[in-house]
């Protein structure tokens, strides 16, 4: 799976969740979970995610602009 697609999937909102369910489904089919690299991804993604830089919002957008007629 690519980095983005990783990334997509950390951030989805129901990603605790889904994690649960990854979990138990590995624990009952491979009956090992550490060999999957899952945790060391979350590790790095929780560390990278806290260095990147806060976006603020921006004060405008495309709709705002095309609403300007």
């Amino acid at each position: 799976m690519k980095k983005s697609k990783k990334v997509a999937l950390i951030e989805h909102k129901y990603f605790d969740d889904l994690l649960k369910l990854a979990i138990a489904d590995l624990n009952g089919s491979k009956g090992n979970i550490n060999s999957t690299g899952i945790y060391e991804f979350i590790t790095e993604y929780n560390q990278e995610k806290h260095n990147r830089p806060e976006l603020k919002e921006k004060l405008i957008n495309g709709f705002d602009v095309i609403n300007l007629e």
